[in-house]
């Protein structure tokens, strides 16, 4: 599963085509990605993926936009 939206984030600069549930589902999806690579792995503090951090605020971004244009 999170291959799938990784790969679709990776080449989707707008998000026109994306249903608000895809939307959702990838912040959560990406939302997890992002606490595994926090984890320790016994080679020191873990690293958050700056990539991860990203898509994470393009998908909060596109969820705001929506929501601000629904309460129009």
């Amino acid at each position: 599963m999170i291959t799938g939206y990784l790969d679709r984030l990776a080449h989707s600069s707008h998000f026109d085509s994306w249903q608000t549930e895809e939307l959702k589902d990838a912040l959560v999806t990406v939302d997890d990605a992002i606490l595994d690579s926090a984890r320790p792995t016994g080679h020191g503090p873990g690293a958050v993926s700056i990539r991860f951090e990203i898509y994470r605020q393009r998908l909060q971004r596109e969820l705001d936009h929506r929501a601000a244009a629904s309460d129009l």
